[in-house]
């Protein structure tokens, strides 16, 4: 009868257990997730993706900083396509 009293406890703590840490391991991934999704999003050359940053935490942290290298990565594309368009326009001029 003391097993089944244990049990009785036991079983319903183990199942919160286990809810709750999938529910972390999934607060915990999903970011990661996106973050990857994202970095292969700008490696196809998309540079307008950005990721919401939950604040706070290092995961925010990474995802700010990765935000603003897409912004820098955006800017320095954009000022290279000025320059080749200008060096293009400029050599038509010329001829």
């Amino acid at each position: 009868t003391l097993f089944i009293l244990y049990s009785a406890f036991s079983l319903p703590t183990l199942l919160m257990a286990v809810i709750i840490a999938f529910s972390l391991s999934a607060a915990v991934t999903q970011p990661i997730v996106s973050l990857a999704d994202a970095t292969r999003r700008v490696a196809e050359g998309d540079f307008s993706i950005r990721i919401l940053a939950r604040a706070g935490d290092d995961l925010g942290a990474l995802v700010s900083a990765f935000n603003s290298m897409v912004h820098d990565l955006q800017s320095s594309h954009a000022a290279g396509l000025r320059a080749e368009i200008g060096m293009f326009l400029g050599l038509g001029r010329e001829a």
